[in-house]
């Protein structure tokens, strides 16, 4: 099936050489010079790979025979196992000595397949915080030339990390990580970071508008991206979860008469 997918349609390909002039033996040598087996073995091995590390990570290479079938078409390596293969490696491996691990307990779980979402309180160690919020600060300061988006006192930031090392931290929490990938796969990607701030807000304004739709004071417009149209077709719960917003927001109270900026990312 992989390979009936990815690899060049050779038929019509020769058929079409064909159809413009080409006699059988021209088109042949056509095909051989412009897919050489080695560079075509290089692409369906690239192109397949996320339908392999998804096979293995549902236990299907564990078979013997499937995994030899697969390492002799080129698909995957016979001398090497995936670690994520390892039942013995959880999705915190190699963390377990940092004193901010937070695993994920049953309750974490089931509230998020229950509600969407779920809360993680102190997800950052205290001593992240004043960096971070040093560093959005700077970032606004440098805005309109590195912000992604802006109006109405809103300002984004896309590809967050690569602005400032001092959000890197925040891609590997210790305190988050393990429930990301309890709730996906220890085979994860980060797909996009992101920082958004608002302008101070009076405690008493109604609503504070964005640039693309009303945003309630101490709101915020979550949501869940590129499944509307699925989701109208297959219904909510029968959506795949492919992928996850780690969200965090910090709020100040105390004293403050105007709500200082909110940082999520």
């Amino acid at each position: 099936m992989i390979f009936a997918f990815l690899e060049p349609d050779y038929p019509a390909t020769a058929v079409a050489l064909i159809d413009s002039g080409l006699s059988g033996h021209e088109a042949e040598q056509v095909l051989l010079e412009s897919f050489p087996r080695p560079a075509v073995q290089r692409y369906l091995r690239a192109s397949a790979d996320a339908t392999v590390r998804y096979l293995r990570a549902e236990g299907v290479l564990e078979d013997p025979e499937t995994h030899e079938s697969f390492a002799r078409a080129g698909l995957i390596d016979a001398s090497t196992q995936h670690p994520l293969t390892s039942r013995s490696n959880p999705p915190w491996h190699g963390m377990s000595n940092d004193e901010n691990l937070r695993l994920p307990t049953a309750d974490d779980l089931a509230a998020f397949d229950r509600d969407g979402f779920v809360v993680l309180r102190d997800a950052l160690p205290g001593e992240l915080i004043e960096p971070l919020h040093k560093a959005a600060l700077r970032l606004r300061a440098a805005a309109p030339v590195r912000c992604s988006y802006r109006g109405n006192g809103k300002l984004g930031f896309r590809t967050l990390v690569s602005h400032d090392q001092e959000f890197l931290p925040l891609v590997a929490n210790p305190r988050v990580l393990p429930t990301i990938a309890a709730l996906l796969s220890p085979d994860i990607r980060m797909l996009s970071s992101h920082l958004i701030t608002y302008d101070p807000q009076e405690p008493d304004d109604p609503m504070t508008t964005s640039t693309d739709s009303p945003r309630p004071v101490g709101g915020q417009k979550w949501h869940r991206d590129d499944v509307f149209h699925i989701q109208g077709d297959l219904g909510y719960a029968a959506v795949p979860r492919l992928t996850v917003h780690c969200a965090y927001c910090r709020v100040d109270g105390g004293s403050f008469t105007r709500r200082p900026p909110q940082i999520r990312t």
